[in-house]
């Protein structure tokens, strides 16, 4: 008797041993953590965004190759940062200088591309011309159409409301067939007619009458005098790129007069034409004497937006133009075929097209069939002289 006894104890013993071990193993509750909503974690996390700048990397990246030539003193700054680069600088190797050339380069291009804009900028000092070759920012991209959002509560209300539900065809069939055998199911009972008050006896609508000349006409709702702020927003920061843009071109050309260049000629590739022609008629608007100005547009495309007429606006500049183009595509040509018709309205003497062989993408040398067509051009009609001041 004691030893099952004892051995019950023993028992008993384990049991509570293993029943506190496996009450240290379970963790206790913890208490539920506060719920935080996805905007202010985002507030919590925010950090700052850095865009990349695609046109200050290709001016840095250029700079860069100049140096490795060991010619990045052809590169003009401001303010002496590096940050703040403004185009490329080579003067004339001749003795006689011509006069000065502002080079303008194409949409996502650079001051020395290099199958247009390097061949010209190095080719043209050997025959007595100053040439600048300016950078420009990002162009400016066409904003996004806007998104129609239908609210969500508007469409269930729309769905509950029982005076919006339309029953379906196939029903109208049996409700008329239905109301025919009620009315044969009860041939006393006759359709009285229901009298309109606003008519007596005579037929004469008085009501309407008396309605008709007390009757007002309601006050048109005066419009806004406040523009709307999306349209007013999109012009104004269409025109703030477009005065932006013929600043800097204009920057370029005081600071070809600052070296002494009064003969001027602006060569513009591509989109950079428009703006090229914009800053001329600024100038001719400001000083009627059209006298020591030229243009070479290459390749040249009206903009589309901002929206400029480029046709128009070009075929009333008073001075000499020379307009190359490269491509044969159709609507490529009927773009160039519509700025030369245009032009010739005008009857503009010093206009010239000329359709040149495409250049080869691979930077092959400086006397490419465009810029030796544009040196005999110059020498031509853009030809300057050295004269001294009294």
């Amino acid at each position: 008797m004691p030893l099952i006894y004892t051995f019950l104890l023993l028992l008993v013993s384990c049991a509570s041993i293993a029943q506190d071990a496996a009450d240290e193993d379970i963790p206790e509750p913890k208490e539920p953590e506060p719920e935080v909503s996805l905007a202010n974690k985002t507030q919590e996390t925010k950090e700052p965004r850095f865009m990349a700048d695609p046109s200050q990397r290709r001016a840095e990246e250029t700079v860069t190759f100049l140096r490795l030539l060991q010619r990045e003193g052809e590169a003009v700054k401001e303010n002496n940062e590096e940050s703040d680069i403004s185009g490329l600088y080579l003067p004339e190797n001749t003795g006689k200088p011509q006069g000065g050339i502002l080079i303008l380069h194409d949409i996502d291009q650079h001051a020395h591309w290099p199958d247009t804009v390097a061949p010209l900028r190095e080719y043209l000092p050997d025959y007595g011309w100053n040439t600048l070759s300016m950078f420009f920012g990002d162009y400016l991209s066409k904003p996004l159409p806007e998104v129609v959002k239908i609210a969500l509560q508007d469409k269930l209300d729309d769905e509950a409301d029982p005076s919006k539900i339309i029953e379906p065809i196939s029903d109208a069939p049996k409700t008329v067939a239905a109301t025919n055998e009620n009315e044969e199911q009860n041939p006393i009972e006759k359709k009285i007619p229901i009298e309109d008050e606003n008519f007596n006896d005579d037929g004469i609508n008085e009501g309407l009458d008396k309605a008709a000349e007390d009757f007002e006409a309601f006050p048109v709702a005066a419009e806004a005098d406040k523009p709307d702020t999306a349209e007013e927003n999109e012009i104004s920061q269409e025109q703030a790129f477009m005065d932006a843009t013929v600043e800097q071109i204009e920057g370029g050309l005081q600071q070809l007069n600052t070296l002494g260049q009064f003969n001027l000629v602006i060569i513009a590739h591509g989109l950079s034409a428009n703006w090229a022609v914009r800053t001329l008629q600024e100038r001719m608007t400001v000083n009627t004497n059209s006298g020591g100005y030229s243009l070479v547009l290459v390749n040249a495309k009206s903009s589309d937006y901002p929206p400029y007429a480029l046709d128009e606006e070009l075929a009333q500049l008073e001075i000499p133009i020379l307009d190359l183009y490269t491509s044969n595509a159709p609507e490529a040509m009927k773009d160039i075929t519509r700025r030369r018709n245009t032009v010739v309205r005008e009857q503009k003497a010093q206009y010239m097209q000329i359709r040149l062989p495409a250049i080869e993408t691979i930077y092959s040398g400086r006397q490419n069939m465009i810029s030796r067509r544009v040196r005999g051009w110059l020498k031509t009609h853009a030809a300057g002289k050295v004269i001294e001041l009294k």
